[in-house]
């Protein structure tokens, strides 16, 4: 039983690491398509006297918007990433990590699928997004990093049950009888 332990707190200490990676290719590919493909955000928000009086400020505040979340998102991945690496060596001993990483598990799953099916059906056109050669590669990176959320979920549940397990099945001690 403590091997299995072990076993899954590797599981949990490598899949915590693979988020933070995977973090790392999040940012970069947010970049490189805002980069590519920048935003008119003056045109994005309905034409209110404010974005056509002031189309330059617009285009501002939805950068630092923009820019603000993908802060919290990074913050947010590293602190998964640590969470799972506490938890692996034994120090952590609560479960809100689990929880946020199951979010951003379901997150991932449904962009994904509602991005493939709008590619299927064709309301999607891939030319404004990705190179077409690189569609292939990007897609394994998403389905990877979906991999890694959820070996970091199910790694972390089942060291908590093989630790109660452990619990219960070690001698108790009496010193007084």
């Amino acid at each position: 039983m403590e091997a299995q332990v072990r076993h899954q707190q590797y599981i949990l200490f490598y899949s915590g690491i693979q988020v933070l990676i995977f973090d790392i290719w999040y940012t970069l590919k947010i970049i490189i398509s805002y980069s590519l493909h920048p935003t008119d955000w003056s045109l994005e928000v309905e034409q209110t006297l404010f974005a056509r009086d002031f189309p330059d400020l617009v285009n501002i505040y939805g950068n630092l918007v923009v820019g603000f979340a993908l802060l919290i998102g990074i913050l947010f991945r590293i602190y998964l990433c640590l969470s799972a690496m506490q938890e692996a060596a034994g120090k952590k001993k609560t479960f809100i990590y689990l929880i946020f990483a199951f979010i951003v598990f379901c997150v991932n799953v449904v962009m994904g699928t509602s991005t493939a099916v709008r590619l299927l059906n064709g309301t999607l056109d891939p030319s404004e997004l990705i190179l077409p050669e690189q569609s292939a590669t990007i897609v394994f990176i998403e389905v990877t990093a979906n991999i890694a959320l959820f070996l970091l979920i199910s790694s972390g549940v089942r060291i908590r049950i093989l630790r109660k397990k452990l619990e219960k099945q070690k001698p108790e001690v009496n010193f007084g009888e």
